[in-house]
């Protein structure tokens, strides 16, 4: 596994952070959210691949982002979409950071 490599979590959870909100230059609205999150995979193409050591594969953590609360781009409000749970593809630095401890 030295290949560089983009890790794959499930979304457990999402909760408001504060109530500031600022507005991008399309007019969309964004919140800080602080969301719960479970690595099950890593991403290879269009697939999730299982193979990850046990000491990752599991492993719950949260991370603070901002996200857009207009109704529109509401997804990642939902912990499921239709009987599939959200998956997030985290970017290569994230992984790293998770991967490195």
């Amino acid at each position: 596994m030295g290949e560089k490599m983009k890790l794959v979590a499930e979304l457990l959870g999402i909760k408001e952070i504060g109530k500031e909100e600022k507005t991008d230059e399309h007019g969309l609205k964004w919140r800080k959210y602080k969301r719960q999150l479970k690595i099950i995979g890593r991403r290879k193409f269009n697939d999730v691949i299982k193979d990850l050591p046990k000491e990752i594969e599991g492993k719950m953590f949260e991370q603070e982002v901002w996200l857009c609360v207009d109704p529109e781009y509401s997804w990642h409000f939902k912990t499921k979409l239709g009987r599939k749970q959200l998956l997030i593809t985290l970017s290569e630095e994230e992984s790293e950071k998770i991967l490195t401890g």
